[in-house]
This record gives structure tokens, sequence and C-alpha cells, in this order.
């Protein structure tokens, strides 16, 4: 497990009050804000240098600008971390020193974030994580990719937890009731969360993408998923009680959006395990503002606002990311999670890997050989050629870049990103 050293520890200290003069910069921009680091406290101007340091030392880690070829997305992590660092966010220290090594006790070690909402190279970790456990499993299931999304958007300024949680809620346990139920064997999911814009209400969309093993997910299949999505109901904080009881008021109210699409190849099952793991975009839609900014629609003091309490926002809903723990765990919400035969915890048939087995040296060897055969397989089957296009997947109701949802393959439909980018 990655050491915070303690060297660091003076740089939490250090941190002074912000006066208020970063809120007219691009926080999107580092070049900007190296240009007026005047206006930076003596913290900001540290996560500034290290942020700096492995955007030039760990390009390939931490400078992945795309490439349309491979249908690699531009993770953006530059920016991203811009906005993390002019933030009050808690773990924006973390966040920085991500991937930077440190001595301990004489030795170099990695410091890891663990934080599977913004940070890119920790959702990477965890999508090898995924594929070490499921690239050797195609032929012990029958494959779908399943995303449940809603046709509206939510506001997600007050209060942010009652109003998106129970839509997250809803599919989960109706995932739990199929499986249980029998109509489905196993299930690995994805919370995900799609921030429209820094607008006033500040629209959010909850949905979920799910790895799905099931004999058939057909018609029946999603009537039945409708109808305990339909009919969940939640529960609320009782401050008298000091705990969670029923409240029949807390149900999902926007439409829904389901689309299940079989998964025929290994290439296929591959990269929608790859897929699972994405961090949320905030890059996005702040550049929209910032071109708003720049047409003098907004100021860069509002935009900059709007930020800081979505930040907060998220914060208060998922908590912060425990230190002592390599958990993916915010404040008793967890991100991924499994049920049934996908569920290496479970007492049902597990036809993944177990982790005694996948977490050694030999297995990783043998995943990686497996991703290039099963790539291989596919230029072969498309002719040698391999291209990728861009195309949303119809299911889920947001945008294209909403989602990021990865490019299809033309002969397949299969999903980036590709073994070869891992």
């Amino acid at each position: 497990m990655p050491v915070d050293a303690s060297p660091l520890d003076k740089h939490l200290a250090y941190e002074c009050p912000d006066d208020g003069l970063g809120y007219n910069l691009n926080h999107s921009c580092l070049a900007h804000l190296e240009e007026h680091a005047h206006l930076l406290n003596g913290g900001q101007k540290w996560m500034l240098r290290e942020i700096n340091c492995k955007l030039h030392d760990l390009p390939k880690r931490f400078n992945r600008r795309g490439d349309p070829a491979t249908g690699e997305h531009n993770q953006q992590y530059a920016e991203t971390a811009g906005l993390i660092l002019m933030s009050a966010w808690s773990d924006r220290f973390r966040f920085c020193r991500c991937g930077v090594l440190r001595m301990f006790e004489g030795r170099q070690v990695r410091f890891n974030c663990e934080n599977l909402w913004f940070c890119p190279y920790c959702c990477h970790r965890r999508r090898l994580k995924l594929l070490d456990r499921f690239a050797h499993s195609f032929d012990a299931g029958r494959w779908s990719h399943l995303t449940v999304s809603y046709r509206q958007a939510l506001s997600f300024v007050e209060p942010p937890g009652q109003l998106i949680e129970p839509y997250w809620d809803a599919v989960t346990t109706a995932l739990r009731l199929m499986v249980k139920a029998g109509y489905l064997r196993g299930v690995y999911w994805a919370e995900e969360l799609h921030l429209e814009s820094f607008a006033a209400h500040m629209p959010v969309l909850p949905h979920l993408h799910a790895l799905v093993d099931a004999e058939q997910f057909g018609e029946l299949e999603q009537i039945v998923l409708e109808i305990l999505i339909e009919e969940y109901r939640g529960r609320s904080w009782d401050y008298d009680l000091e705990d969670y009881v029923p409240d029949a008021s807390v149900r999902v109210s926007l439409p829904l959006s389901i689309r299940c699409r079989p998964l025929v190849t290994q290439r296929d099952q591959h990269n929608v395990v790859g897929y699972l793991c994405k961090p949320l975009d905030l890059a996005t839609p702040y550049l929209a503002g910032v071109e708003q900014c720049l047409r003098g629609e907004r100021s860069f003091c509002e935009l900059n606002q709007a930020k800081d309490d979505l930040l907060l926002g998220i914060e208060t809903l998922f908590g912060a990311v425990r230190a002592d723990k390599r958990s993916d765990r915010l404040n008793g919400r967890v991100r991924f999670a499994a049920c049934g035969t996908l569920d290496g915890r479970s007492r049902r048939i597990f036809i993944g890997v177990r982790r005694a087995v996948r977490e050694t040296r030999a297995h990783r060897r043998l995943t990686k050989l497996h991703l290039h055969e099963a790539q291989l397989n596919e230029q072969i089957a498309v002719g040698g050629t391999g291209a990728a296009n861009d195309a949303a997947d119809p299911g889920c109701e947001c945008s294209t870049s909403a989602c990021n949802l990865p490019p299809t393959d033309t002969a397949s439909g299969s999903t980036q990103p590709t073994s070869a980018s891992l």
C-alpha cells in the first residue's frame, strides 16, 4: 500500500486562506495560473509545481491527449487538476500528489490518491484490476452491456444527496432483486454522474453502466427492471431517531432510458470492462463556461464559485477518500459493486478469477497476452484495419460528450479504449 510520506505534512499546515483574488482566473489553464502565481497561496503554488512535474515526467500517465486513430479519449488531466488545486476540496492535496515518488524509510514509494471519481490514473488502475478479474471469463458466461439512464437532468444545488442518491439506489436495488429472482445470473455496475453545465441550477444526470451475465436480456427483463425501479421507495434521515427510516416520498420520478446490447466477442467484453472505470468530467462543462466568460456572458468569479459549490456538494454527498484504506468507499457510497456470479465475495459460483490468483505477476502477464490475442483476432476479423469511429450509446439520453461513451468498431461494435493503450 502506498505510504503518505511525512515531509508533505508541512504543506498541509502551510496552507493559507484564499483571499479571493484567484477567483478571477481561468482555473483550467495551468499556464494562466503560473502567469498569475502571485495571486496563489503557498499550498496552491506547491500543488501547481507537483502537477507540472507529473505532466513533464510522466506524460503517458497524466498527459494523454487522445488519439482519434485508436479512439482514445482526451483525459484532460491538466484541466481537471487546475480546477481541483484552486478549490477548497479537502482531498486536493492527495489528488495532486497521486503518482509522485517519495522516499520513505530508505525506499521509494508511489503515492496513489485512490479517488475513483476524479483521478484518471486511479481509474486506470481499477480498470486493470477488473481486466485481471474478468478478461479470461468470456466463455464462462453470456455477456451484455447495460446502460440505465434518465431522460431529464436533476439540479445539484440543494440538497444534493437527497435528490441524486435515490436514482442510483433504485437501479442497484432492482438489479439485486433480479439476480435474486433468477432473471440475471450476475451484474457488475459502475455509478456515473454527468455534469451538463455550471449553470445556476447545475444540472446533473445520474446513470449507471453495468456488465451483465444472463442467459438473455430481452423485452421481458427490461420490463421487469422498469417496474422494479418505478416501484422503488427510499429512505430519509430522521433527526429524532438519528437513523434512516422508510420514506414513500423518496422515489424515482424521471422517465427511464434503458439500453442493453449483447457482447458477441471477447474484445467487446474486454473493452466494456475497461470502460466501466472513467472519472467524472469536470473540464468539458468548465471550458464551455470559459467560452461564455470570454464572450462577456458571465464572469470568471461566478464560474469559479459555481465550480467550488459543485465540489463542496460532491464532498458533502460522497465524503472524502479514506486515507487509511485502498477503497472507493466515499462516506458509505460505493461506486463499483457486484452481485451474483460476478461478485467475488458471493457464496454462489464466481466466474471471474479469484483474488489469490489474479494478484500475481504471472497472471498479469497472462492477462496482457490474452488482451493482445483478442485484439489481433479482432483486427483479422475486420481485415487488419481495426478502425474506429465515434458513436454514442443510443440507450443513454445524455450526449456523447456527456457520458464520454467509447467509440464503436465498425465491424463488431466493440468499445474503446483498446487493450494496446493499457
